[in-house]
């Protein structure tokens, strides 16, 4: 994810976009900072019906590819949930991630110019 500082929004902003040539094309007068963006989704489903992408399981954040294979982000280890059966890994609750480009805008420490 990409983002800039937004100086035309009255409250200050951090434009976020889901690829750099999309924050190019729109703003190439600012500079693009490299961000993430983790919005959360109030749902669990199991393991098997997880799309492809992010989740999370227990507070770890981890990687499902279309293989159904999955790693943790943070070490890059086989993610197994405690279990040492595919068909059981199958059957854990997790919880998937998605982002999106989001419009955030902040005030700035001493207010908005």
């Amino acid at each position: 994810m990409w983002a800039d500082y937004d100086p035309e929004c009255k409250t200050d902003s951090l434009v976020v976009y889901t690829r750099k040539s999309d924050q190019r094309s729109n703003r190439p007068d600012l500079k693009p900072i490299p961000v993430l963006v983790i919005p959360f989704i109030d749902v669990l489903v199991r393991f098997r019906d997880c799309p492809t992408g992010l989740f999370i399981f227990d507070g770890i954040v981890g990687f499902k590819n279309e293989y159904n294979e999955a790693f943790l982000l943070d070490g890059g280890e086989t993610f197994w949930g405690g279990v040492s059966k595919g068909e059981d890994r199958d059957e854990l609750l997790v919880q998937p991630l998605r982002s999106a480009p989001l419009r955030l805008c902040v005030k700035k420490k001493g207010g908005a110019k």
